[in-house]
């Protein structure tokens, strides 16, 4: 088994019936990767209840779970950007 776990710095090699724990937060940010083309079992068990944010910092990407909707962190935006003009929607709203 070839399957290497990447926390931080360093890497190790779990082991057939190794348990592991990741806590929260930048600290907790691990990479599993299989070096082999030999199929590699695991069970992964999350704790968050409700929503969650994973970053990826090697490509810059947020996760936001449950839904899976991914983004980059280097496309961020100011609060109101797209919202000028809500003064015309709303009178458009009102004269209905």
């Amino acid at each position: 088994m070839a399957t290497i776990i990447r926390k931080e710095e360093r890497d190790f090699q779990p082991h057939p019936g190794d348990m592991l724990f990741f806590e929260a937060g930048e600290t907790g940010a691990h990479q599993l990767y299989n070096h082999t083309d030999e199929p590699c079992t695991y069970l992964d068990l999350r704790s968050y209840i409700g929503h969650d944010v994973c970053e990826y910092p090697d490509s810059g990407k947020l996760i936001l779970m449950p839904t899976a909707e991914t983004f980059r962190k280097d496309e961020q935006h100011a609060y109101f950007e797209g919202e000028e003009g809500v003064d015309t929607i709303w009178n458009k709203l009102n004269r209905q």
